[in-house]
């Protein structure tokens, strides 16, 4: 059986989906913050999955994203 990251991932989503996943900072300096929980980043993670099926990408295809480094991109 094979085991990957997005597996664990989804066994810690499904164990305590409620607690803090990710907190970082919007704006550096300006000290707003935002908090997702384990079941809010999953939930974005599968928009995200969704609109790239959607878009055309199909499983085994590669994507690559230029973007400025960030967390928000985890």
């Amino acid at each position: 059986m094979e085991y990957n990251l997005a597996d664990l991932f989804e066994s810690v989503v499904d164990v305590v989906p409620d607690r803090e996943a990710l907190l970082y900072v919007d704006h550096p300096g300006t000290g707003a913050e935002r908090r997702l929980t384990y079941a809010e980043l999953d939930a974005a993670a599968n928009r995200m999955a969704h609109h790239l099926i959607g878009a055309g990408l199909r499983p085994g295809e590669h994507l690559g994203l230029h973007l400025y480094n960030g967390i928000e991109y985890l």
